[in-house]
C-alpha cells in the first residue's frame, strides 16, 4: 500500500469515527457517585456489619436534606450497635411485574 492510499484509508476511519460517535453516545450520563444520585435513580445505598451480621438500608432522602447529598462514594459508616466499621453495597432499583417485565407469566400456551 502506498502513501498516499494509506492517507485516503485513515481519512476514510476518521469521517466513519466522526459520524458514528454522536449516535453511540446518544444517551445521558448517569452520576450514581453521590449519595443525590443514587437517590435520584431510585437506587438503595445499604449497609452491612460483618460483626454482627446486620444489613441496614441508609435512608438517603434524610442524608440528602441534612446536605449529604453531594458526598461521594464510598463514604465510611459505623454499625449502630457495635461500632465496627460497616460495608456499603449499591442496590439498583427492583423491576416490578408489568407490562414486558421480567416478572410476566408466559404467554399463550408457553409453560
Amino acid at each position: 500500500m502506498c502513501v498516499a492510499e494509506m492517507r485516503e484509508a485513515l481519512w476514510t476511519l476518521r469521517q466513519a469515527h466522526r459520524l458514528c460517535l454522536p449516535r453511540a453516545y446518544s444517551r445521558p450520563v448517569i452520576d450514581l457517585g453521590t449519595l443525590a444520585g443514587l437517590h435520584a435513580h431510585d437506587h438503595q445505598l445499604e449497609a452491612y456489619c460483618p460483626h454482627c451480621d446486620r444489613w441496614e438500608v441508609l435512608p438517603l432522602a434524610e442524608l440528602i436534606a441534612a446536605g449529604h447529598g453531594s458526598r461521594r462514594l464510598p463514604i465510611r459508616v459505623r454499625c449502630q450497635h457495635c461500632g465496627e466499621v460497616g460495608r456499603l453495597q449499591v442496590r439498583p432499583p427492583v423491576p416490578t411485574r408489568g407490562p414486558g417485565g421480567w416478572m410476566e407469566p408466559p404467554t399463550s400456551g408457553v409453560s
